[in-house]
């Protein structure tokens, strides 16, 4: 089963203000309905067990159908803090094995490298536990990286501390093996412990600071927060990027675990982003996932993205962008009536439809299960500017 959830994060790595957040609808019995046959369907998709998987799925679209009856006409499928609430509570986790109140050191699958791992005394796979990723830098072992932290903090977080001291300093991430070596961890115990994914800060020390910022502006959708010290950061960093994660310069690292411990979850689904494409392995910002067009030479490819709910509308200005995946919710938008997406000003009209399975998909491909989507608009063409 590991193999099966390095696979997902690997798909990953090469993979403004807040919206009104919908609030919990359904009681606790209809979240029971909703989250047995989900955990079945879980199970057989990591267990590769057809038949139970199929199952699964019927009893759930039985378990909507039933639900849909006393809602009266709102949509199951359009309530997304519920759904959220479901695939987080409603997974399984051992406990069975487990190293509690100590640091440890854990093997990467596939010969790719070790990490540090900590786990809180208090922690049963019953709740969610925020998680802390070290980037300890060349010249800091994994677990001195961790154990420099107050035990009393680390008692409030799960945290995992790559080995880097074997990648290049402040360009781990500029080859594959470096980003297997920083992300992976974070697969493996999203996959294995109950993780609030809202809450995965990022911290970078001494050369493992450049690092982290390089991380946090190619995936800011992935952290909640991300602070450095005893090191400096990147200096070739997209702004707009970086402008949908918040960052801080901090003394110590007891510091900077203070101020991230105090800042707020992941804001998932924000309405503005301005965006550039400064790799060619991290094409995935949130709800949007892009293709950039390779044939462009001498541009980076970028794009702004304006989400306004009022007139149920995406505005996409792009350059150097060939298709975009768009994933959707009733969060972001009225899936109830047509969604304009206007993209370097064509417009196009998506009527969507809410689907399990894309629920369902975009949780098993990101284990995340604080971003929640029930459409999904495929492939969709950006028209060229016009020069």
């Amino acid at each position: 089963m590991r193999a099966f959830l390095t696979a997902i994060l690997t798909f990953l790595l090469f993979a403004a203000p807040l919206a009104a957040q919908a609030d919990i609808q359904l009681k606790k019995n209809d979240h029971k309905k909703l989250g047995k046959p989900f955990s079945v369907w879980l199970t057989g998709k990591l267990e590769a067990d057809f038949e139970a998987t199929t199952g699964a799925l019927e009893d759930l679209s039985g378990a909507i159908v039933d639900l849909e009856k006393k809602t009266r006409g709102v949509p199951v499928l359009s309530m997304v803090a519920d759904w959220g609430f479901v695939l987080d509570a409603y997974r399984t986790f051992s406990t069975k094995g487990l190293k509690k109140g100590k640091t440890t050191l854990q093997e990467i699958p596939g010969d790719r490298g070790a990490y540090a791992q900590f786990l809180p005394k208090k922690y049963k796979g019953k709740q969610s536990w925020p998680l802390l990723v070290i980037l300890p830098g060349d010249h800091l072992e994994p677990e001195a990286a961790i154990q420099q932290l107050p035990t009393e903090m680390l008692e409030q977080c799960i945290v995992v501390a790559p080995d880097m001291r074997d990648l290049k300093p402040g360009e781990a991430l500029s080859e594959s093996k470096g980003r297997l070596r920083l992300l992976l961890p974070l697969s493996i115990v999203s996959g294995s412990l109950m993780v609030d994914r809202s809450r995965v800060m990022l911290l970078g020390l001494g050369s493992g600071a450049a690092d982290a910022s390089t991380l946090a502006a190619a995936q800011p959708g992935v952290f909640s927060a991300y602070a450095w010290a005893g090191g400096a950061i990147a200096s070739d960093l997209a702004e707009g990027n970086l402008a949908l994660i918040s960052g801080k310069e901090h003394p110590d690292a007891p510091s900077a675990l203070t101020w991230l411990l105090g800042h707020a979850p992941r804001n998932a689904y924000p309405l503005e982003m301005d965006i550039q494409f400064t790799n060619d392995w991290s094409k995935r910002f949130f709800y949007v996932w892009a293709k950039p067009d390779t044939g462009v030479e001498g541009r980076t490819p970028r794009m702004k993205v304006v989400v306004d709910r009022e007139s149920n509308t995406i505005r996409i200005d792009a350059e150097a962008v060939e298709k975009v995946d768009i994933f959707l919710n009733d969060v972001l938008l009225d899936l109830d009536k047509p969604v304009q997406v206007v993209r370097n000003g064509e417009n196009y009209v998506f009527n969507a439809r809410r689907s399990t399975g894309t629920i369902l998909e975009y949780f098993l491909n990101t284990l995340d299960s604080s971003s929640i989507y029930t459409a999904k608009i495929r492939g969709l063409s950006i028209p060229a500017v016009a020069k």
